[in-house]
């Protein structure tokens, strides 16, 4: 847990909170079980860093800018949010953005996420999620499917509503803005990905957040939907 006491309750500036995010990960890598650990999740290390910090990160980087500078303070903990943001600068001032806000991060993945994980990391290569499953030996049985259209991208979009409906039931802080992470089943174009994100907006129609972005977990894309866009 050390490895994580740097960032936990401790206010930083966005970019900074970014650089040792990243340096954790690299650290991690570099070592030699590292790529496994991270794939795998070994550690409370790993799992929070995969599915809490660099999320943040990734929110952080794409709201900071000039007039928009972002403290982020990473609480590890049960609390109903993950982070704390304070936000300074000239938009803060004419009252763009709220000074204070908080961050809760989740995660939208395939049941079959973990079985594809632990196929790549023993076997060294997996196809798709549709076609694994685990036999009797224990080992892990990886066949390629298909899909028919675009059928890939309602069944990824489905399980991100999924993940926001159980969230939307849950009392948060005022100003808290759900961050979701999505594992994709598939490459996507930026067409395809922009679908994604018209349909979670069709489906999820109100929410009690200030905002909810969506980015992949290879963090290629993102996408936001706004409070001001619900009625």
């Amino acid at each position: 847990m050390d490895e994580l006491s740097i960032f936990n309750n401790k206010p930083m500036d966005g970019l900074e909170f970014c650089k040792k995010v990243y340096s954790l990960l690299e650290n991690i890598r570099s070592t030699s079980k590292g790529i496994s650990d991270l794939r795998m999740r070994a550690s409370i290390i790993e799992k929070k860093l995969l599915e809490e910090l660099i999320p943040i990160c990734k929110y952080i980087q794409t709201k900071y800018r000039v007039g928009r500078y972002l403290t982020v303070c990473w609480v590890n903990g049960n609390q109903q949010f993950d982070a704390k943001v304070t936000e300074k600068g000239s938009y803060i001032e004419q009252g763009a953005f709220p000074e204070n806000s908080y961050l809760e991060v989740t995660c939208s993945v395939h049941p079959n996420d973990y079985l594809a994980r632990e196929r790549l990391d023993k076997d060294g290569y997996c196809y798709g999620y549709g076609g694994l499953r685990r036999n009797k030996d224990g080992s892990i049985e990886s066949v390629a499917t298909s899909y028919s259209g675009l059928e890939f991208i309602k069944e990824d979009s489905e399980y991100i509503v999924k993940i926001i409906e159980k969230k939307c039931n849950i009392n948060y802080p005022e100003n808290t803005t759900l961050i979701v992470q999505s594992s994709l089943s598939t490459v996507y174009s930026p067409e395809e990905w922009n679908k994604v994100i018209e349909h979670v907006k069709n489906s999820i129609m109100t929410f009690p957040f200030k905002e909810i972005f969506i980015c992949d977990s290879n963090h290629i894309y993102t996408g936001n939907i706004n409070d001001f866009e619900k009625s």
